[in-house]
């Protein structure tokens, strides 16, 4: 009888140690553990609707209406370049006139968020009551947090407005095949300045005892030594 050590490990099994060319099976085992990590309430079902595999965003901006008394009576519509509806809502539920309960949405807001395509858009809002919605108001902002259109609610039955989305300022240049995490793979459709207008982070931790902040923010930087920005 042949003791442990003169047995045969499971060498064509990719969960063994080894790395080579016999590597071409899993156990049945193995096989009904990993489908039962995707079945309904396993514990990777949410890979199957993930969106690592998707193209990233090209503009991701968000939608905020903010309604007056009567939500009931407003609707939006957004369209492309090519005058084709891409985003819409309306029938927004309205108040109970017989308990005199106003709208759920009476002054409150919603966001949508809605991933752009470069190009000119059109927001047009309506009130089916032909008063707008005063004390209200919309706004679209990107997501680094830039205000591209706002404003108030104060229009009749429609108000058109037409806005543009192109923020290469902060876009993946690069191809499916290059490096993420280069810096060359980014903003290659911004002119450089000669000087840099944004804002530069330095982490409390990060600093050194050449390299400090003090309780005001302000950074000082040890005499001798020099602080070198490379693009």
């Amino acid at each position: 009888m042949n003791s442990f050590s003169d047995s045969l490990n499971m060498v064509q099994n990719y969960m063994d140690y080894s790395n080579d060319a016999c590597m071409n099976l899993f156990t049945q085992g193995q096989v009904n553990l990993m489908r039962k990590a995707f079945d309904v309430k396993g514990s990777r079902v949410s890979i199957l609707s993930s969106k690592g595999c998707q193209a990233p965003a090209q503009n991701e901006v968000y939608f905020a209406l903010t309604f007056d008394e009567f939500p009931e009576d407003v609707s939006w519509e957004l369209r492309n370049n090519s005058n084709s509806i891409i985003a819409s809502d309306g029938n927004f539920e309205p108040g109970n006139e017989t308990t005199n309960e106003p709208s759920p949405l009476a002054n409150q807001s919603l966001t949508y968020t809605w991933d752009l395509p470069d190009g000119d858009y059109t927001l047009t809002l309506f009130d089916s009551f032909d008063d707008g919605f005063p004390g209200g108001s919309y706004q679209i902002k990107s997501i680094y947090n830039e205000v591209i259109i706002v404003g108030p609610g104060t229009f009749e039955s429609t108000l058109t407005i037409p806005f543009n989305v192109s923020n290469t300022k902060y876009k993946f240049t690069g191809n499916f095949s290059q490096d993420w995490y280069n810096p060359r793979n980014w903003n290659k459709m911004v002119i450089p300045n000669d000087c840099f207008d944004d804002d530069i982070v330095i982490e409390a931790h990060c600093t050194v005892d050449k390299l400090t902040l003090d309780q005001q923010r302000n950074l000082t930087i040890k005499a001798g030594y020099v602080l070198t920005i490379e693009e």
